[in-house]
């Protein structure tokens, strides 16, 4: 399976000292079995065109976007605009927005799915979910800090679990380039 996971650039701002580390942290504790590919907009400042041109290329199953307040309305087009092109892509955010606007994040972007707190664990079992073809309501209840609408388009809130960080692998910095981070 595959999983595209998205860092967003901000209009008119330079982000190169804001590192996308819960990515990072994200793609380090994914079971290897997962090809997990980074679309880093704010290092390779790609636009949205570039962006669907590399989505187009990977195919993947599911992308995973990190939202910030900073990038909220990037995000939101990046987002509007995969759902136009590639419907059958599932979308999903994570990050301090929809943390800080929990339930309320359906009403700034239209996303499949979000995450609150950490969601190295819960991100995970999302996916053995999805994979698996079991990401049914009985089933999205056991994953905690996620957030999504039920059948009948109510919003449905998992409290989050604060996970132990001793027991969450460390930053992936080789995929979030750091090097060439550090180089800007």
């Amino acid at each position: 399976m595959k999983v595209l996971l998205v860092w967003p650039c901000a209009r008119n701002i330079e982000l190169n000292s804001l590192l996308p580390l819960g990515l990072g942290y994200l793609a380090a504790n994914l079971p290897k079995k997962y090809n997990v590919e980074m679309c880093d907009a704010v290092l390779d400042r790609l636009s949205i065109v570039q962006i669907m041109d590399k989505v187009k290329h990977i195919k993947p199953d599911v992308i995973g976007v990190s939202v910030w307040n900073f990038n909220l309305i990037s995000a939101r087009e990046i987002i509007n605009s995969i759902k136009k092109k590639f419907p059958q892509i599932t979308m999903v955010i994570g990050g301090p927005a929809p943390s800080g606007y929990q339930v309320n994040i359906f009403e700034s972007i239209d996303v499949d799915y979000a995450f609150v707190g950490e969601a190295e664990e819960s991100f995970s079992q999302f996916l053995q979910y999805f994979e698996n073809d079991c990401l049914v309501f009985e089933n999205k209840k056991k994953i905690e800090g996620l957030i999504y609408k039920d059948a009948d388009g109510n919003v449905v809130f998992n409290a989050p679990k604060w996970e132990e960080l001793e027991k969450i692998k460390n930053c992936d910095y080789e995929f979030i380039n750091l090097n060439k981070y550090l180089k800007k």
